[in-house]
C-alpha cells in the first residue's frame, strides 16, 4: 500500500519478491529534478504523500539490520543458485562443464590455435 508502510520489506508493487528502502546517493536525471521543481513551484499540482513514516523506518536501527540481512541471504541464495546451475551443465555434459561461458571458450581457442 502506498500510503501505508505496514510490509516495509514488501514496498515495491510486485509483493512476490522482498524490496526495501535506502536513501538514494546518485545525481537524479534532469528530468526527474524539473519534474520534482514543477511539482514545488506549484507548476504541477499533485497531492505529495507525506514522509514521516519513511525517514523514521529508514533511521530505524532494526530495519537498517532486516535489511542488511536480507540483501545478505539474497547473495547467498544468488551465489548458491550459481553453484547449482553449474553443477547442473556439468551433469548435461560431463566433458566440458565450462564450454558455456565466453571466457572459456576463448582460453580454448587460443590454446587450440598455439
Amino acid at each position: 500500500d502506498y500510503l501505508n508502510l505496514r510490509r516495509p520489506f514488501r514496498v515495491h508493487n510486485v509483493h512476490t519478491y522482498p524490496s526495501w528502502l535506502e536513501y538514494y546517493q546518485g545525481d537524479h536525471p534532469p528530468e526527474a529534478v524539473r519534474m520534482f521543481n514543477d511539482v514545488q513551484t506549484g507548476r504541477i499540482e499533485v497531492e505529495q504523500r507525506p514522509t514521516k513514516d519513511i525517514e523514521k523506518l529508514l533511521r530505524s536501527p532494526r530495519y537498517r539490520l532486516g535489511r542488511y540481512i536480507l540483501k545478505a541471504k539474497l547473495r547467498l541464495y544468488s551465489s548458491t543458485s550459481r553453484i547449482k546451475s553449474i553443477i547442473q551443465m556439468r551433469k548435461q555434459a560431463p566433458g566440458r562443464p565450462f564450454e558455456r561461458f565466453r571466457f572459456f571458450k576463448q582460453k580454448e581457442r587460443k590454446l587450440e590455435n598455439k
